[in-house]
């Protein structure tokens, strides 16, 4: 399943770029401005590293796909918080720039047009993300079928995985190692309603 994840996402990199560089397509430039614009506040404000940018383009443009890394540790209120803005960041981005607003297939744009994910990295430990309980992978975005927005908390842990075996061109099978490997396991999925209603509710208890 990440593989057939990361290949969608390679695609919507490069279909970007691509249409970014076509001129009868002018709202590639549009999208490029920004999403640059977006991830500097997002760095600004949380220290994110932009790890890939594209978007579902093809015909206007329906979203704004967007990785991030941060090499901190995160619980999932703090997930919640940095996801929730992040689209109210680009929400906003994107509504204030009129050139791009012709080529929107919604208009106003709104959080249901938001792909935006955060990886959580250990930066001086052993394994690559955290393996102590702690967010490691969290996305906001929607499920095209339900048109419903989500946002899903993942956890990394170590399991003992079998690499794939491997038939040589004489024939011969390489049979795959079994080693120790962090995968995700989901946490937490949350409608973006309820995660509003939580931020909304903690805002209101410390006042």
């Amino acid at each position: 399943m990440a593989k057939i994840a990361n290949f969608f996402f390679i695609f919507f990199i490069f279909s970007s770029c691509y249409i970014s560089n076509r001129p009868d397509v002018p709202y590639g430039k549009y999208a490029d401005e920004i999403s640059s614009a977006f991830i500097r506040d997002m760095k600004k404000k949380y220290g994110l590293v932009c790890a890939g940018s594209g978007g579902r383009m093809a015909n206007g443009v329906d979203a704004f796909c967007i990785r991030f890394d941060a090499y901190r540790h995160a619980t999932i209120e703090e997930a919640r918080e940095m996801l929730v803005t992040a689209a109210t960041m680009l929400v906003d981005r994107v509504n204030a720039h009129e050139k791009i607003r012709p080529y929107l297939n919604e208009y106003p744009f709104t959080w249901h047009g938001t792909d935006i994910s955060i990886a959580f990295h250990n930066k001086r430990g052993n394994t690559r993300y955290y393996v102590d309980g702690s967010v490691a992978l969290a996305h906001i975005g929607e499920r095209v079928a339900t048109h419903k927005g989500f946002l899903v908390y993942d956890r990394a842990e170590l399991q003992m995985r079998k690499t794939p075996d491997f038939i040589d061109f004489d024939g011969t099978v390489k049979v795959g190692k079994v080693a120790e490997r962090e995968v995700f396991v989901k946490i937490l999925e949350e409608t973006y309603e309820e995660a509003l209603k939580i931020i909304s509710e903690k805002k209101g208890s410390t006042k």
